[in-house]
């Protein structure tokens, strides 16, 4: 992740930064510096370990914001994240001031501590003790380096110059050996993957050739068979049109018939009930010694007629009226039994398992005149049952 910041330690040292991997690399690798020296020496120098602590905290952190914004945020919280934890916070592990104030907690705290607030706080405490006047006239001549006769600083810069050096040289040849192990690691893996690859080369294309040959005959043999399939496809679904008019209409049919059917029930039931109450009403006027009315009194002869006029009427009418319920029930059945019939034979047909005959027997089935059942004498052409079973029984061994 490209960026473009940069920080200033305690001495006025300028570093600059082009990726968040390299901020990241150089904040673990100076709070390693100086945890190192602080353990050491075995006392605290400085603040920077725990300024530097308190980033590597804060840094995935930082990260996790990064991933979540465009370039122009991603540079203000970068900026944000250096000016709060590191910028004129800490010391450069490689600056001549690192070197000194390195130098001077070295010879004791109360030195070191003196050397930086002098340097740095422009503070002179009352001296009391030695290791305090130590620390002012080291900070004096680090401030002062050509004007002092004490010390030169041009020495601990050539001191600071010679630990860097020393850290590029083995920087450098670690460098150097890793890339001779890549570049070994490299040419044997290229010699290796050549030769593997050759021999794959070769088993791929034997493979391949057997595969093309394979798919070719398996694609001639799908296209005869799928010519043949359209061709029975295209007879099942001229069928299919043929009879989808007459299963639609048996269908219909025995719906009708069946409500038909419960509607002459009903008028059955509505005049055996009108029957019942009217016969029960007469019959308890009689036991029970009240008033009937003389048009339907037995004393008369006129009641009597009456009353069997009206004992027959609705004998005749329960009678109309259930013959007529059901022959409605009976040719709901006889509509069902040809759907199911044209049902069975575009199954045929989609099965290629009828023939010319089978064909006649169920057009001569699904034609054949219905008996209603009203007419006691009425009988319709025989259906070809024998034939129908034989027909399911062919489709079944099949």
């Amino acid at each position: 992740m490209n960026i473009n910041s940069q920080i200033r330690d305690e001495f006025a040292q300028l570093k600059n930064f082009t990726s968040v991997e390299s901020l990241e690399e150089f904040i673990n690798s100076e709070h390693e510096f100086w945890k190192t020296k602080c353990d050491e020496l075995k006392r605290t120098i400085h603040g920077s370990k725990d300024k530097l602590q308190q980033a590597i905290n804060h840094f995935p952190q930082l990260k996790n914001q990064l991933d979540n914004g465009n370039e122009q945020q991603l540079q203000v919280k970068i900026d944000d994240f250096i000016t709060k934890h590191l910028n004129m916070q800490i010391i450069f592990s490689d600056s001549p001031g690192a070197v000194a104030i390195i130098k001077a907690y070295g010879r004791n705290e109360d030195t070191g501590n003196n050397f930086y607030n002098y340097v740095k706080k422009n503070i002179i405490a009352p001296i009391a003790r030695k290791n305090q006047l130590i620390g002012f006239l080291l900070g004096y001549e680090f401030e002062e380096q050509g004007e002092s006769g004490i010390t030169k600083r041009r020495g601990i810069e050539q001191e600071s110059f010679e630990q860097l050096r020393g850290s590029l040289a083995i920087k450098k040849d670690e460098l150097i050996t890793q890339v001779a192990d890549f570049q070994k690691d490299i040419s044997n893996w290229r010699d290796k993957t050549t030769e593997e690859y050759g021999e794959w080369y070769k088993e791929r294309k034997q493979e391949m050739d057997g595969l093309v040959k394979e798919k070719s005959n398996k694609f001639d043999q799908f296209h005869n068979e799928s010519e043949q399939k359209i061709e029975e496809l295209k007879k099942l679904y001229t069928e299919n049109i043929r009879w989808e008019g007459p299963a639609k209409y048996w269908k219909q049919t025995a719906k009708d018939l069946k409500e038909q059917g419960k509607r002459w029930t009903k008028w059955m039931a509505g005049v055996i009930g009108v029957g019942v109450i009217g016969l029960a009403t007469l019959y308890f006027c009689w036991a029970l010694g009240k008033h009937i009315p003389a048009a339907f009194d037995m004393k008369y002869i006129q009641g009597v007629i009456l009353l069997m006029t009206i004992i027959s009427l609705v004998v005749y009418l329960v009678r109309v009226f259930s013959r007529l319920a059901f022959s409605s029930f009976h040719l709901q059945r006889d509509a069902e039994e040809r759907e199911q019939l044209v049902t069975l034979y575009l199954s045929l047909v989609n099965d290629n398992k009828i023939d010319e005959k089978s064909r006649d027997i169920v057009l001569q089935a699904l034609f054949s005149r219905s008996e209603t059942g009203l007419l006691s004498k009425e009988h319709g052409p025989t259906m070809p049952t024998s034939g129908i079973q034989d027909l399911i029984q062919r489709m079944s061994k099949s």
